[in-house]
């Protein structure tokens, strides 16, 4: 078994503080024991406790026909349209929207949220791989061209002082046309580091009249991240991942599938229509 020796040198104020002391022996010892424990302590400190993180920002918007927009920090529901924040257990953004063909526009849900996060334990300044996995949703039916105000998007960046990582989907324009995208993003950051970090996730729905005139179009965007340091990095138990107070840092239990998805705002538009005739008939 190796042994590990730590040499204490004495910080330099300490030093010639004790250099122009005339104390007894025993005075002098505690003294300068006293001295270098509270400076031991305050490095130590700051070394080991846990930094304050700049405060988790989100904004939810939910609009109908551009009319009367609501604007929420984390969740809005106007009509067919919601979109909401979820901080934890784990972080979660979901945006829905359906057009029931009683709308005279588009209507579209959007949700952002972004916070900070840090790596905690080993030696400060050490620069720790950190691993994002997560899983974005952009969901559209029928979408394509008979569709132009069908569409939605879902998007992931990470930004540290040392690098950053990216990742989208989105239902047109994108390269590949993604509907589902499950991933890892690597980056890499300073131990101890209290600011620079951040996680930014955003999120888009809309739906609206298409040339078919198809009563049933809807759309739904999702996005939910993990972070976690490297387990491949050497000594990675030593580390562990803090963040912005109250975030949650988790995959959410259950991804929604295409199919539920589609049940599921199919439904919301078939009721939302059927209360429409209601309020019309009265």
């Amino acid at each position: 078994m190796s042994k590990h020796t730590t040499e204490l040198v004495m910080p330099a104020a300490i030093g010639s503080a004790h250099a122009g002391a005339h104390l007894p022996g025993t005075a002098m010892n505690f003294a300068i024991r006293l001295a270098v424990a509270i400076a031991l302590a305050g490095s130590l400190g700051a070394a080991q406790a846990v930094p304050v993180l700049p405060a988790a920002a989100s904004y939810v918007e939910c609009i109908v026909n551009k009319e009367s927009p609501v604007y929420d920090a984390t969740g809005c529901a106007v009509g067919n349209t919601a979109a909401l924040v979820t901080f934890a257990p784990a972080v979660a953004l979901t945006a829905s929207a359906v057009y029931d063909a009683v709308d005279l526009g588009a209507i579209s849900g959007f949700a952002l949220l972004t916070y900070s996060f840090a790596v905690l334990g080993g030696t400060k300044d050490t620069v720790v791989p950190v691993d994002i996995d997560f899983v974005l949703q952009a969901l559209v039916f029928p979408g394509g061209p008979f569709a132009p105000l069908t569409s939605a998007y879902a998007r992931i960046t990470a930004i540290t002082t040392r690098s950053s990582g990216y990742a989208m989907i989105c239902s047109s324009g994108c390269t590949d046309n993604s509907t589902n995208l499950a991933g890892t993003l690597h980056v890499d950051m300073y131990a101890g580091e209290a600011s620079g970090n951040t996680i930014t996730l955003d999120i888009f729905a809309a739906a609206g009249r298409d040339y078919d005139e198809v009563p049933a179009n809807w759309a739904m965007a999702y996005a939910d991240p993990r972070i976690y340091v490297d387990p491949a990095f050497a000594n990675a138990s030593a580390y562990s991942i803090v963040l912005s107070d109250g975030v949650g840092n988790g995959m959410a239990p259950a991804v929604p599938e295409p199919e539920t998805c589609a049940l599921m705002l199919g439904g919301l538009g078939a009721l939302a229509w059927v209360a429409r005739r209601r309020r019309a008939g009265r």
